[in-house]
């Protein structure tokens, strides 16, 4: 996963506005991407410009980092379901 991967997420979690500060107000994109970095070690440069590069991939690759992770964790349901049996 690359930096516009991680970026990808940091965008979706901030959409959906459920990460709140303290004050109890959704966490601003650019504090949200601050804190990613720290996470991970990694530089953004600028978030905004990110956010560019994921809105201007073609529709069927617009979220494809979201896709693998949800892809990742049915297959792990699958395997933990079928070591039940």
């Amino acid at each position: 996963m690359g930096i516009i991967g991680i970026a990808e997420i940091v965008i979706a979690l901030f959409l959906q506005g459920q990460i709140v500060g303290e004050d109890g107000k959704p966490v601003p994109e650019v504090r949200l991407a601050r804190g990613f970095e720290q996470l991970f070690n990694l530089k953004f440069g600028s978030i905004y410009d990110k956010v560019n590069e994921v809105f201007n991939r073609k529709q069927y690759n617009l979220t494809k980092t979201l896709d693998a992770l949800r892809n990742t964790i049915i297959k792990e349901d699958k395997k933990r379901k079928n070591r039940k049996d």
